[in-house]
């Protein structure tokens, strides 16, 4: 696709990354080893080196600086597309009674790994990709209640929100699924180690990925303890009929 027929945030988001950082750290090494030669006085050939060095290395260093996109911008356009993402369920009389008032609202995020998205390993060795998603879930008495927005960080249109609303008797089971392998990306091989939590049901799998394993194993046995009370409670009321009708 011609990128001058995109929006600046779209050749932003595809630079951040396509664009490698070879030509500022070379443009860099020709400036420094430039100034470096002058500095030294090395006579002639160190004048030719730092007066042919330094222009080209601030070039080189310039060319490569432009359309750079940080990490802490791509995080502010992520937040920009998840900003309008919420459960407003707390004001709901339906819901109210459900409410349980220790248990605050979870948020779980994680990006999508596959051979068909634009891939960047970080210097922190986290591995992002064009695709994100984020999940906002609620525990109430009797089911979950997840919000959740999948979205492309290059085109502002692509766009899927899904609503889980899923009751405890149809839940049969959630944990975190834990997973490694290669993706590939510009020719380039990525090892990744993606996180789940992966929510199985009477008709249905669900998988919503969470960076945050930690957060998210929290959630999962907070659930699970949920759907234990519940499933004890609504034995006994079982009980309490039967021998009511005896």
């Amino acid at each position: 696709m011609d990128n001058k027929k995109l929006d600046k945030q779209t050749r932003n988001s595809i630079n951040y990354f396509k664009k490698t950082d070879t030509l500022k750290i070379v443009g860099g090494g020709v400036l420094i080893a430039g100034l470096f030669s002058l500095w030294l006085g090395w006579g002639i050939i160190g004048y030719i080196l730092a007066f042919i060095g330094t222009p080209v290395g601030l070039v080189l260093f310039f060319i490569g600086s432009l359309g750079r996109v940080t990490d802490a911008d791509m995080d502010s356009h992520i937040n920009n597309k998840m900003a309008s993402l919420a459960i407003d369920i707390d004001q709901n009389r339906s819901y109210q009674l459900k409410l349980l008032k220790h248990v605050k609202e979870i948020t779980i995020d994680g990006y999508e790994y596959r051979d068909d998205v634009m891939i960047k390993k970080l210097k922190s060795g986290e591995i992002r990709t064009s695709e994100f998603s984020r999940s906002k879930i609620r525990i109430l008495s009797d089911r979950l209640y997840i919000v959740n927005r999948k979205v492309s960080l290059i085109y502002d249109d692509d766009v899927i929100d899904n609503l889980y609303e899923l009751t405890y008797d149809t839940i049969k089971s959630i944990e975190i699924e834990r997973d490694q392998r290669s993706v590939t990306f510009n020719k380039n091989s990525f090892l990744i180690k993606p996180c789940y939590l992966k929510i199985t049901t009477s008709t249905d799998t669900i998988f919503l990925p969470c960076a945050n394993a930690l957060t998210s194993d929290e959630l999962v046995n907070t659930v699970n303890k949920q759907i234990k009370l519940y499933n004890e409670k609504a034995a006994q009321e079982l009980n309490n009929n039967v021998q009511q009708k005896q």
